[in-house]
């Protein structure tokens, strides 16, 4: 069985309340200070997108699967020559 390190990224969106669609003129303007006044004017949405795993181990602990992109491979390189 095959053992693998998950990762996973977490992002926020920022969006404008939904109940002001579609409204006008004044009626706009009362829901956007009431909405404000109760904080719910931007909502936030999280969300986790979980990544593929990069390496995988077997049952004794040996490294039997390796998936490192371009990036990944750059980034060690510049960390093991001290380059920024």
């Amino acid at each position: 069985m095959l053992r693998y390190i998950t990762r996973s990224t977490t992002r926020n969106e920022y969006y404008t309340n939904p109940h002001l669609d579609g409204l006008t003129g004044v009626e706009y303007r009362r829901m956007y200070r009431y909405l404000n006044s109760i904080g719910e004017l931007t909502l936030i949405r999280t969300i986790v997108e979980h990544l593929p795993p990069k390496y995988a181990f077997d049952e004794h602990g040996r490294l039997t699967h390796v998936n490192l992109t371009e990036a990944d491979i750059t980034a060690q390189l510049d960390t093991i020559t001290n380059q920024p």
